[in-house]
């Protein structure tokens, strides 16, 4: 059996469907999509990327960081926020560490110090473009 006959008995369609219009929705530049680049690390993650998209010629809107603001200096964070802004990309840190502590965790026991931290609870971030400063926003 092939895969458009299993697609077909799912109620799929078997191949694209180029017989369907065009969305006409658009950001509000006018563009019909947005190129996120996650785990965007620091400031040599950036700049790594950055030469690489323009050489490919791929437009990037947006980069994030996921480890968290603690993790880098603030002459590391002062850098990658003026490497995006030449760049015109959006650049969102989360401000929270890798690992933090947790109420569960078990002192009496004897891998507690050893054992992984984890933050719970909301997430808060700092979104810098070239059009908004340090916008803090919730996730």
């Amino acid at each position: 059996m092939s895969i458009r006959n299993e697609l077909g008995q799912l109620g799929l369609p078997p191949a694209d469907l180029h017989e369907l219009p065009a969305s006409e929705k658009r950001f509000p530049d006018g563009a019909q999509y947005r190129v996120e680049i996650p785990s965007t690390e620091g400031p040599r993650c950036l700049e790594a990327l950055l030469e690489e998209a323009d050489r490919l010629e791929v437009p990037v809107h947006r980069v994030s960081q996921g480890s968290g603001v603690f993790m880098l200096t603030d002459a590391e964070l002062d850098e990658f926020v003026a490497l995006a802004a030449a760049a015109s990309v959006e650049l969102s840190l989360f401000a929270r560490p890798n690992a933090a502590g947790t109420p569960q965790r078990r002192a009496g026991h004897p891998r507690a110090a050893h054992s992984p931290r984890r933050c719970a609870g909301r997430i808060s971030s700092w979104r810098f473009s070239r059009t908004s400063f340090a916008q803090p926003t919730t996730a």
